[in-house]
């Protein structure tokens, strides 16, 4: 395969350049030398700077239609996939859905790839913050384009829960 394969030398000279400016010789399940840089002091109690956030993936057909889900889908969205036809636009509040497609279909289309944090709408009528991912791919089994997007629920991240905590 092309662009798999390393010129030893270079190679060599890489690896020996890590052996003289770094010891490799320390336990890596030791974690007596995490520096202070990686864990912070707040309101006396020390609080991971790493948190894992509640996401869920689906992907879209070249109509939009979303065609799959992952396990997380039905409880984040609160939307049964298989007995609901739903599109994209279906998740976006009504009054946000103008802005929303002129700024994906404006982004995605130059980039195959599309940032956005909007709102989307729950099946149960609550509308959440989220960080949003589309990436446009071929899908070679079926000859067809197709999104994938990973929708991330800020509402209830630590960084939220720090800010309300500093609100009150």
């Amino acid at each position: 395969c092309s662009g798999t394969q390393f010129d030893p030398n270079i190679t060599n000279e890489f690896v020996n350049m890590l052996l003289e400016e770094h010891s490799f010789d320390q336990n890596i399940n030791d974690r007596s030398n995490i520096s202070n840089a990686s864990v912070v002091k707040y309101e006396d109690i020390s609080v991971s700077m790493v948190h894992s956030v509640p996401y869920c993936r689906y992907t879209l057909d070249e109509n939009d239609r979303i065609i799959a889900t992952d396990s997380s889908f039905e409880k984040m969205m609160g939307y049964n996939i298989l007995n609901t036809r739903l599109y994209q636009i279906d998740l976006i509040p009504k009054e946000d859905r103008q802005e929303y497609t002129f700024k994906v279909m404006s982004t995605i289309d130059k980039d195959n790839i599309v940032f956005l944090e909007h709102r989307i709408q729950k099946g149960d009528g609550n509308v959440i913050n989220v960080y949003c991912m589309g990436r446009k791919y071929y899908d070679s089994a079926v000859r067809k384009e197709r999104i994938e997007v990973i929708v991330v629920d800020i509402n209830d991240t630590h960084s939220v829960k720090m800010i309300a905590e500093e609100i009150n």
